[in-house]
């Protein structure tokens, strides 16, 4: 059973719902289960795992902690006879925690994929934070094993919880390729539904809209880099509360009419294909699959030198690293991509074999299958699973 808070759009989401659909159907039966409402059946998401045939399944979800869940999935479990629980986001992992060890599931799998002492600071109040750090480390003990999406994560999660280093693994995220790559047309597919001039040098963003994605520092970029190129023009794909603060930055800074909030879109990887120049300014990541897809079309990025993108991007070659926050340096290497045609399609070249060559769907699905099968066999023959 795979268990996620939604079937948003999100990376991690998106990331689970790929490796759902991909599992190898001889040695696995998946099911889906998701909190939320039923309008997410309607999501891109939705409709792939329904083209798998993946049974997909829904929990009602009061708040962020409605412990009643715990018993829909207790029951869920048990009916189903699952041998493996595999979650990911943290509410799904606390969840998982509880109700698999109530119903005496034998696998249970925590799939970390944010830098776990930097989740409880940025998206909960300071005291709210604290408390569910608290039940969050209680339960710590009841997964089997914790799957990190980075060295990183899995670095930060051992220092932070003192979990033995032997019950965490580290499976990369992975994204598919598209082998034909065809993108005269896909580009200016994507393009035409951007409405902007033919020759404008398009520069783009994907993310939510919260402040550890640290947009205002793309639109602070935005600013420098017209002032020596007038053509280039600004995407945001993604929605989130920091939407009208965002919007009114560009106020202030004299962008509205260089800047596109294009919101949460279906077509989000489509869009990326018409995009000249990718930048990824977030302050703390594990391992963004917006990045990845932006790299996985050839679209060179520029990125803040934190966690999860410094395991992205080799810089130089695949991609610009740069300080976190920094406007001026983000500015002078979109403007070096944004002066060099061959350049850009160089870096965006390496980017994309980057990608292909070690974070594509593929290798995550087959590290999963492995875990699964190493586990599950362990417990067949009542020996020591692989990390004890």
């Amino acid at each position: 059973m795979y268990l996620t808070v939604s079937l948003s759009t999100t990376g991690p989401v998106r990331a689970l719902a790929g490796l759902a659909c991909q599992v190898d159907r001889e040695r696995f039966q998946p099911v889906f289960v998701y909190l939320g409402d039923d309008r997410c059946l309607d999501t891109p998401l939705g409709a792939q795992l329904r083209k798998a045939e993946i049974p997909t399944v829904r929990v009602a979800c009061r708040g962020p902690y409605d412990f009643r869940v715990i018993q829909t999935l207790r029951r869920m479990l048990s009916e189903y006879k699952m041998t493996v629980l595999h979650s990911r986001l943290t509410r799904a992992d606390f969840f998982a925690r509880i109700a698999g060890r109530w119903a005496g599931t034998p696998l249970i799998i925590n799939n970390l994929c944010g830098v776990y002492t930097d989740h409880f600071r940025q998206y909960h109040r300071p005291g709210v934070g604290l408390v569910l750090r608290m039940m969050n480390r209680i339960t710590l003990n009841w997964a089997h094993i914790f799957v990190a999406n980075s060295d990183s994560v899995r670095t930060d999660f051992i220092e932070a919880t003192g979990v033995s280093c032997r019950r965490v693994y580290r499976i990369y995220n992975g994204v598919r390729i598209d082998a034909n790559n065809d993108n005269v047309s896909a580009r200016a597919a994507a393009r035409s539904r951007m409405a902007w001039d033919a020759d404008a040098l398009i520069v783009g963003t994907h993310s939510r809209l919260v402040p550890s994605k640290d947009v205002p520092t793309f639109l602070k970029a935005a600013a420098l880099v017209l002032q020596s190129i007038t053509r280039a023009r600004f995407v945001v794909i993604g929605d989130g509360p920091e939407l009208p603060s965002l919007r009114k930055l560009c106020q202030e800074l004299g962008l509205q009419d260089r800047v596109l909030f294009l919101g949460e879109r279906n077509d989000a990887i489509e869009l990326l294909y018409g995009i000249d120049v990718y930048v990824f300014p977030s302050l703390s990541e594990g391992h963004p699959n917006s990045l990845l897809e932006a790299m996985a079309v050839g679209v060179p990025p520029v990125g803040a030198n934190v966690s999860g993108s410094s395991e992205t991007i080799i810089d130089g070659e695949s991609g610009y690293l740069v300080p976190p926050s920094d406007a001026v340096a983000f500015a002078a290497r979109i403007c070096e991509l944004a002066c060099d045609e061959d350049l850009r399609k160089r870096v965006g070249h390496e980017a994309r074999s980057r990608v292909a060559n070690r974070f594509n769907m593929s290798q995550m699905v087959q590290g999963f299958e492995r875990i699964y099968s190493r586990s599950l066999d362990g417990l067949n023959k009542k020996s020591p699973l692989p990390w004890s």
